[in-house]
């Protein structure tokens, strides 16, 4: 029979559940082994001591309970009251707090049932101030009954029987886990609260309580951010990140690192490890890099392209071969050429390779309507919401996704997920299934962008609703600005010298070579392209002709350059 999951409370919604409760963690199949053979012990004879060592303490361990970890039990613990002294068997520890306590019992009753007598006394060790438990738990053997002693303590809010424990460990483990605890705790104060604002006459008392609650919350952020950086040192995520690359292949650290915003030294772990992986003459990583006709591809991805090329000739590798639109390779020869020639295209917003300036144009296009659609259709900011409660529910508590994680950051990098997926099904319809290997339809290709900024264009109209209803659901807080990307701002070209700016060969012939493209960027906001020219930050340059930006990023289409920069600089405050 299908034992029924223990229901605590009721959550107001689905969303109150995922933040304030977390997913049980499955079992390994030694802690499955060990349960089924508690589930076989014949106890009738054990003293209340043979419970302990052997039913409860194994137990305690599969539930995640250990000493010397954030997770501890406590036994005996010494408690007084008045001028008495009391023992308690088990209290389980978070970071030294007791959130629940746990009692033996001997094997002496025929039904499995306990006295009010028994629970009485482990309700005493509850409500002592040292421990101030919710959950007590009573075990002789062969039951386990958990009370929660807000809400009752004539009826069990869960009962597992020993012989049982195998098929039904969950209903414990969903109330007593480490973290479940933890969580209970917190859901535990809410109701506490809810309980107190039931009663209340007064309606300005409402608001005084909520203040006095939020300054509760703002005097435990100090402590809170200290208690992250003792548990969690800002190495790790580092670590874990450099331990991945190392284990992926080249096409998937191609497929995911490469498309996302880097660092220059994350540009430079990613290349190292990727050089590190290519066999002699390179063949299976520069084709994974550069297909011979476009593919998905971002700003990004041209940066850490670059990157791994200048990585590649920097250890004296050789290449055996180089796409045609990048200057074939000739066995032997160095990597200088196709460095600089990706290095001119970047600079030039890729004026030269029509085909792949097609595909950034259009994946620049995309994040921007994507944000456009988030902004203006409230259904789709939903997802970032989604997203944060699956994180708060199912990832580990210690892992850097719970720190990072918020509904607006959520939000925003699903506007990488968007545009990739929307780039990716534009490189498909512009690839000719009639021509050998599907080459790239350019005619296709810049009819469907024209479409897209055109659309763009109607949805924004003159961009005050744009403003005002990004501004109301808090996407706002970007580094990289997508509203201006590839409209009045050069960022392929920003980020590209951001990851050359710190190679001193590489960033003296861009300076000699690129002199004019560098002064360009500079004068879109480029803060690397000024680094690079010695120029204060802010320092006044004089404003990019609009026809030479339109020829830069909108096919010489005057109209609706001007159209699409105004709208994304009409930020009229709220009426």
């Amino acid at each position: 029979m299908t034992t029924k999951r223990p229901q605590i409370e009721t959550a107001a919604d689905i969303r109150e559940l995922l933040l304030h409760s977390k997913a049980p963690r499955p079992l390994t199949p030694e802690q499955t082994a060990e349960l089924e053979r508690i589930s076989k012990y014949d106890v009738s004879t054990y003293s209340e001591e043979d419970v302990r060592a052997e039913i409860i303490d194994p137990v305690i361990r599969v539930l995640g309970y250990a000493k010397e970890t954030y997770f501890s039990t406590q036994r005996e613990k010494h408690l007084k009251v008045a001028d008495g002294d009391l023992f308690i068997d088990y209290r389980m520890t978070l970071w030294s707090q007791a959130f629940w306590i746990i009692e033996a019992k001997k094997v002496k009753r025929k039904p499995l049932k306990f006295t009010a007598a028994e629970l009485q006394q482990a309700l005493l060790y509850a409500v002592h101030p040292e421990i101030d438990a919710a959950l007590v738990v009573l075990c002789d053997g062969r039951v386990f009954e958990v009370y929660d002693r807000d809400e009752s303590v004539t009826k069990p809010a869960a009962r597992v029987e020993v012989k049982k424990l195998p098929e039904q460990f969950h209903v414990l483990q969903v109330l007593l886990g480490p973290w479940q605890a933890w969580f209970f705790q917190k859901r535990r104060a809410l109701r506490v609260a809810s309980r107190v604002l039931q009663l209340e006459m007064t309606p300005g008392r409402i608001e005084e309580f909520s203040d006095a609650m939020q300054r509760r919350v703002q005097d435990a952020r100090t402590k809170v951010y200290d208690n992250w950086r003792k548990v969690k040192p800002s190495t790790d995520q580092d670590a874990q990140w450099r331990s991945a690359l190392e284990q992926a292949s080249i096409r998937d650290v191609v497929a995911t690192e490469f498309f996302s915003a880097q660092t220059a030294p994350g540009l430079g772990v990613v290349a190292k490890s990727l050089v590190d992986k290519a066999k002699p003459g390179g063949f299976d990583l520069m084709y994974a890099m550069f297909p011979d006709h476009p593919r998905n591809l971002n700003d990004h991805y041209v940066a850490q392209a670059l990157r791994t090329l200048i990585e590649f000739g920097k250890l004296g590798r050789e290449a055996s071969w180089m796409p045609a639109w990048l200057g074939a390779q000739h066995p032997g020869a160095d990597m200088e050429a196709p460095i600089k020639k990706l290095i001119a295209l970047s600079l030039t917003a890729f004026l030269a390779a029509p085909e792949f300036r097609a595909v950034l144009q259009f994946a620049a296009c995309a994040r921007r309507l994507s944000k456009v659609s988030m902004a203006l259709i409230p259904t789709i900011s939903q997802m970032g919401h989604i997203r944060h409660q699956q994180v708060r529910h199912f990832f580990d508590e210690f892992d850097y996704a719970q720190f990072m994680s918020t509904p607006e950051g959520h939000n925003l990098r699903q506007l990488d997920v968007h545009a990739h997926f929307l780039t990716e099904r534009f490189v498909h319809q512009c690839a000719d299934k009639h021509q050998f290997r599907g080459r790239f339809n350019l005619n296709r290709a810049q009819t469907l962008l024209n479409d897209s900024w055109n659309a763009e264009r109607l949805l924004l109209g003159d961009g005050a609703d744009y403003w005002r209803s990004l501004d109301g659901r808090g996407l706002g807080g970007e580094v990289y600005s997508t509203e201006h990307n590839w409209v009045d701002y050069d960022s392929l070209g920003h980020i590209v010298l951001c990851a050359l700016k710190d190679i001193p060969d590489w960033r003296e012939y861009v300076l000699a070579n690129h002199g004019n493209d560098v002064q360009r960027i500079a004068a879109c906001g480029s803060w690397a392209a000024r680094e690079i020219l010695g120029i204060a930050q802010d320092a006044q340059l004089q404003r990019i002709p609009d026809t030479e930006s339109a020829k830069l990023f909108f096919g010489g289409d005057v109209a609706l350059f001007t159209a699409l920069r105004d709208a994304y600089w009409n930020r009229k405050p709220r009426t």
